[in-house]
């Protein structure tokens, strides 16, 4: 018998604290490029926690995969856009850490958020949980969240090209017809919708997730207070 049995309600925190940590991520990068400023430092900042939430979901979501923990068809449900979450979360990782290319990452998440999407309808259609209205929302903000990782992904190949070269300038900045100083300050304004969208969204699925993954402890106390391994 296993040893660990429904680890759902900290799954769904982990979820949760990883769109709460996105949120954060997507913040600091806005303020950094209103205020003309590279992003390396963030990006660099992140890619550690990212990287160990990510091997979290993926191992958890393996082994959810292999044994089966939670009741009937419910481990598809959950297991299967769980485990791809936890790889995409270490992919983008590693490319932070490394500073590589991020649009082919972005656009194979946006394809994700699609399915992770039609996941959540398809249990909606089937009844799946006492809450599918819930079900549905939790899946259709997160597919959301993978959708516009994608332009977001963009801007930032975008924002790391337009860094200002460690070397002193001995000529001054380009201003650009758009007012911005230097090319990260010409991204400032077209900056506004591609970040902040992504921000909220980020913040709404991991509050959602938090939620539900905190509330879910109680009943999970109560209703394994007499089991033994």
């Amino acid at each position: 018998m296993a040893l660990f049995i429904d680890p759902l309600a900290l799954q769904l925190s982990v979820l949760g604290i990883t769109g709460i940590l996105l949120f954060y991520l997507t913040f600091r990068v806005l303020m950094h490029v209103r205020r003309g400023e590279g992003i390396g430092s963030v990006l660099q900042g992140v890619w550690l926690p990212l990287l160990f939430t990510g091997i979290y979901a993926f191992v958890t979501g393996m082994w959810g995969q292999l044994t089966w923990p939670l009741p009937s068809s419910y481990n598809i449900l959950f297991y299967d856009p769980y485990t791809v979450f936890g790889i995409i979360l270490m992919t983008f990782s590693l490319l932070f850490r490394f500073n590589y290319k991020l649009e082919y990452a972005g656009f194979a998440t946006l394809i994700f958020g699609a399915v992770t999407m039609y996941y959540g309808n398809a249990g909606f259609a089937a009844g799946m949980t006492r809450e599918p209205g819930v079900l549905l929302a939790l899946y259709a903000i997160w597919g959301l969240a993978g959708v516009v990782t994608y332009p977001f992904a963009l801007f930032l190949d975008r924002a790391k090209v337009a860094e200002p070269s460690p070397i002193p300038q001995t000529t001054p900045p380009l201003i650009h017809a758009a007012g911005g100083v230097g090319r990260i300050g010409g991204h400032v304004g077209s900056s506004s919708l591609v970040l902040i969208l992504p921000m909220v969204i980020f913040l709404v699925a991991g509050l959602l997730a938090l939620y539900i993954g905190v509330n879910a402890v109680p009943g999970h106390l109560v209703g394994f207070a007499k089991w033994t391994p």
